[in-house]
């Protein structure tokens, strides 16, 4: 098994916090998103994820597939 390189994390971790930093406000319908505070819930292929400044959730609790996460973030940014 492959483990993932610490720049990854790094770099999600500043997806994150840009993300985080962003006003969504009045946006939501607009992107198909709900803004809850600093929680974000975005339905992707089927799923349904939360993003907080802290982490990417689907409604499991689970974190998603890196690949998935970045491209929550680009989303955004």
């Amino acid at each position: 098994m492959q483990s993932k390189a610490p720049v990854f994390d790094k770099i999600f971790n500043d997806y994150l916090a840009k993300v985080s930093a962003l006003d969504l406000t009045g946006k939501s319908e607009i992107l198909g998103i709900q803004v809850d505070d600093k929680r974000i819930g975005i339905p992707f292929f089927n799923k349904y994820y939360t993003i907080t400044p802290e982490k990417i959730t689907d409604k499991q609790g689970n974190s998603p597939q890196h690949a998935v996460s970045v491209i929550l973030c680009k989303y955004f940014l």
